[in-house]
């Protein structure tokens, strides 16, 4: 189903990969985090859960992830999460991609404070929107030159 939804918003409603922002939570994790890995670009939010293995896969990621885990989770206890953040540590260009994970504690799987993880993805969007721009900025061309390559 998440490849179909790709495939609708990138090819057919020409939104554009790089405008696609994937988000799982719990069971959507694991395809989530696939179709990051075999993308390579896309923004993924995330709730961290592994039977789909995606700490095998998560490193591939290029582009920034939000992983946001209640501390007190019995179903995918919350060292699950600092596995996969752990994980997106050890790519080489983290530095670049980096972006804070969000602990919330006392909170569970299915208890998550509703309003308090919306204003943390809002936030994350904000910084992919920043990203995106501050990259446009650095693509323009400075004044008095051409598209042409010989006149750069």
């Amino acid at each position: 189903a998440i490849n179909a939804a790709f495939h609708y918003l990138n090819d057919v409603q020409d939104v554009g990969a790089e405008n696609v922002i994937l988000f799982g939570r719990s069971l959507g994790t694991g395809p989530s985090v696939d179709l990051a890995a075999r993308t390579l670009s896309l923004p993924a939010p995330l709730y961290p859960l592994d039977i789909f293995r995606s700490y095998q896969k998560i490193d591939s990621i290029q582009c920034p992830v939000l992983i946001m885990h209640g501390t007190e989770d019995e179903v995918v206890p919350c060292d699950n999460g600092r596995a996969l953040f752990a994980a997106l540590e050890t790519r080489p260009n983290h530095q670049d991609l980096h972006y804070e994970p969000i602990w919330i504690p006392g909170r569970g799987h299915n208890d998550m404070p509703e309003m308090e993880c919306l204003g943390h993805c809002r936030r994350f969007l904000a910084f992919l929107k920043g990203r995106q721009e501050a990259r446009a900025a650095s693509l323009r061309l400075p004044k008095g030159t051409s598209a042409n390559p010989a006149s750069i």
